[in-house]
């Protein structure tokens, strides 16, 4: 048995001429909404959206407990039918951690 690990770089313009310099990276989750008032059946959920200011924030795993995403969007150009800054976004399919040792030699 044996694990394959992918990574991959993904240059992501997004409608920015400067190739990127103006994109936010944000991470959503889905949360559980407490019971009662807008939610009187308890089944109800919403998305939080995090943005991150850095790279090293950026460095996140895949949640699938969450459905945890990621967003790269344009503030600076709107969507013509949204309105919304235009935006991609990545949802990663769920799956194990590299399952080693933490002193491996691929660790």
């Amino acid at each position: 048995v044996h694990q394959h690990m992918f990574a991959a770089r993904l240059d992501m313009a997004v409608d920015d001429e400067d190739g990127g310099k103006g994109l936010s990276v944000s991470e959503i989750n889905l949360e559980s909404m407490p019971s009662g008032g807008g939610n009187g059946h308890g089944n109800g959920f919403w998305c939080t959206e995090s943005v991150f200011a850095t790279e090293g924030q950026a460095q996140r795993e895949a949640h699938a407990p969450t459905a945890r995403a990621w967003k790269i969007s344009n503030p600076a150009v709107k969507h013509p039918v949204t309105g919304k800054a235009v935006a991609y976004k990545l949802a990663p399919a769920a799956g194990p951690t590299l399952l080693v040792a933490s002193d491996s030699a691929v660790a």
